[in-house]
């Protein structure tokens, strides 16, 4: 019964009533029968926090996933609740103090409450606490760069507010600059005091750099229909030279635009020896051609078909193919483009195509037959230039 009614409740049938009914005969077989009062779905009508000054209920209502009901919910299913959910909510809404620096928030149970079997409230009841600062700020162990290097790239700063989520964007800056030297492995250690008399944290960030690593290889997987080829030349890592983590989350980057796959992970695993690492590029494949076809009437064409065929990675090779036709009562229009974005495996990106259209006028026909070229070639990171002749 209990777990009829949890799924009821996942559902926002929170007023379900079940109840069982067991009826036996002469031959020792028993039919058991669940009567179920389903009642009318019930949702979230307000969420109230009690004791926030520091943060609002909107700021709050932002960092939880449970949501208050509104006119779409019917549609949309928002404002149901679900236990699971709000424990985790408990922990955001924690969260949500860290990072302005009340490391010593409380935040209660949630107490929910079913109004006449209509909808729910729920109480939440905070004690934020006083707001800690950053007093002493320091970088310890395998120090690569000065001191002031090093604290550059520290978010936190001596004096303002303690923040989790700055300490965690401080970590990952120093990791990213070891990283990319070729400390794959780098490990940074926050090592915090709390001064609860001054409402400071002393921060010491002690930095393990690790061996310094070698890319050995790099091995793509999960390309069926792609040619290798059209991954590695969007990878930015060179097998036998140093780690790099900013290269690592390029080739993500890149791989992710291409614009043919539905997954992209790019990782890293030990190579044979310690200072050798191996870069993974695991790729999950998804469908890049699209095909149309239609009929229509106009008063200047009459009966008129059209239809068209794109393939944004033909042959595998990374290449760009669109073919166009119409055909109607007055006029015929055919057209075949072909893109190479790599041509002969170099960063020139050369395309072409022809065309055919032909139409009757009252007095007059107008045919035209004819073709273009386009070469370009990037001039930054983000950006290429183009010259067509047509």
């Amino acid at each position: 019964v209990q777990e009829l009614k949890n799924a009821y409740i996942k559902d926002a049938y929170h007023a379900v009533e079940i109840n069982t009914h067991l009826a036996t005969d002469n031959r020792g077989e028993a039919t058991l029968v669940y009567l179920i009062d389903e009642g009318r779905k019930i949702r979230i009508k307000n969420i109230n926090f009690i004791g926030n000054e520091v943060l609002k209920k909107r700021a709050l209502l932002k960092s939880i996933e449970t949501k208050e009901r509104w006119f779409l919910s019917w549609l949309t299913g928002r404002g149901v609740y679900l236990e699971e959910v709000m424990a985790i909510d408990v922990e955001r809404i924690k969260m949500a103090y860290y990072d302005f620096g009340y490391q010593d928030v409380i935040v209660s149970q949630p107490q929910v409450t079913l109004v006449d079997d209509k909808y729910l409230n729920i109480d939440i009841e905070i004690d934020e606490g006083p707001q800690y600062r950053v007093g002493a700020l320091s970088v310890s162990g395998d120090l690569l760069f000065s001191e002031d290097q090093l604290l550059k790239q520290v978010k936190l700063k001596e004096g303002e507010v303690f923040s989790r989520l700055e300490l965690r964007d401080s970590i990952l800056a120093l990791t990213d600059l070891y990283a990319d030297q070729g400390y794959a492995y780098v490990n940074v250690v926050p090592l915090t005091t709390k001064k609860a008399d001054q409402l400071l944290f002393d921060i010491v960030l002690e930095i393990e750099q690790g061996v310094q690593v070698t890319i050995e290889r790099v091995d793509i997987s999960g390309n069926v229909r792609t040619r290798d080829k059209v991954i590695r030349r969007e990878i930015p890592v060179i097998e036998g030279e140093l780690y790099s983590s900013s290269k690592m989350k390029e080739a993500n980057r890149r791989v992710r635009n291409l614009g043919f796959f539905e997954e992209v992970q790019v990782t890293d695993r030990p190579g044979s020896a310690e200072d050798l690492s191996v870069v993974e590029v695991a790729v999950e494949e998804r469908l890049t051609g699209t095909f149309s076809i239609g009929l229509g009437y106009s008063s200047v064409d009459k009966l008129m078909a059209q239809g068209s065929i794109s393939q944004e990675n033909f042959l595998g090779r990374g290449l760009t193919l669109n073919l166009s036709g119409s055909v109607g009562s007055n006029s015929n229009n055919y057209s075949l483009a072909v893109t190479d974005p790599y041509f002969l495996d170099t960063d020139w990106t050369l395309g072409g195509e022809v065309y055919r259209s032909t139409r009757e006028f009252n007095d007059y026909d107008d045919d035209r037959t004819g073709g273009a070229i386009r070469a370009g070639h990037p001039v930054s990171r983000n950006s290429r230039a183009f010259l067509t002749y047509r």
